[in-house]
Order: structure tokens, then C-alpha cells, then sequence
């Protein structure tokens, strides 16, 4: 496994520990974003047939019709998914899985990470009113 997997584990694992820490949770959730926002790429182009394909792939992890969990997929010794999907993947796990209870206001790195694959977030679910008006930034 790479080395900057193995490092977003340790920020993984930096988060969970202090989650029930209020003063301590956002500080280490930015940390981790920033990470994976340096580190990690972005989606391909909206509505591409690579980000289709992406697509395809998060909502099958996503509504278990794959054959692997999100857990998983973070804490297999091997890359199951694109370097695209993992910090979608990792913010999941953490976010819902592990319950970690951020406060989006309180994070610097929000809102890039927000631009960068919130328009794919939202088309897991089928979103499509959303989606486009999002992609356009109207």
C-alpha cells in the first residue's frame, strides 16, 4: 500500500480517537482533509465517461451491491478503488461509520473539499436537479 494510504490511515485513526472530544474533533478532521486534498486527486470532468464510471462504482460501495464494505476497502492492503473515490470513501467511513461529529463552520478545508467532490457526492444519490446547477456554479 502506498504511503500516503497508510498516512490517511493514521489520520483516520487520529480522528475516531478523539471524536467524542469536542474542542479537538474539527482541528483533526481539517488535518485529515487537508491531507487527503493535497495528496488525492480530483474527479474527471462532470458527466465524463470516467466520471460516470467513478460514479458507478461509489454508489455501488455505497448501497452494498459490491462485494466489499467501505470499511473494507479503507483497511484492505491493497487499493480497491481509484485515488478519486478514496477521500469520498474515507470522509464517509468516518462521518457516518464512526460517527464523528464535525461542525462544517469550524473546518478551513470544508469548503475546498466540498468544491472539489461535492457535486459527485450528490450524484450517488441521483441528484440531478442539484447536480447540474452545482457543476455550472449557478
Amino acid at each position: 500500500m502506498d504511503t500516503k494510504y497508510i498516512e490517511s490511515l493514521r489520520l483516520i485513526d487520529a480522528v475516531i480517537a478523539v471524536r467524542q472530544d469536542a474542542t479537538a474533533i474539527n482541528p483533526a478532521f481539517d488535518e485529515l482533509l487537508t491531507y487527503l486534498h493535497t495528496n488525492f486527486g480530483a474527479p474527471p470532468a462532470h458527466n465524463s465517461d470516467e466520471y460516470n464510471k467513478e460514479l458507478e462504482v461509489l454508489r455501488k460501495v455505497f448501497f452494498h451491491e459490491c462485494e466489499y464494505k467501505i470499511e473494507e476497502i479503507i483497511f484492505s492492503n491493497q487499493t480497491v478503488v481509484s485515488e478519486v473515490l478514496w477521500p469520498i470513501l474515507v470522509v464517509r467511513y468516518v462521518l457516518i461509520d464512526q460517527i464523528a461529529p464535525i461542525s462544517p463552520k469550524h473546518l478551513k478545508m470544508f469548503n475546498e473539499y466540498h468544491k472539489r467532490y461535492g457535486c459527485l457526492v450528490l450524484d450517488i444519490g441521483g441528484k440531478k436537479d442539484r447536480q447540474d446547477s452545482y457543476a455550472t456554479g449557478s
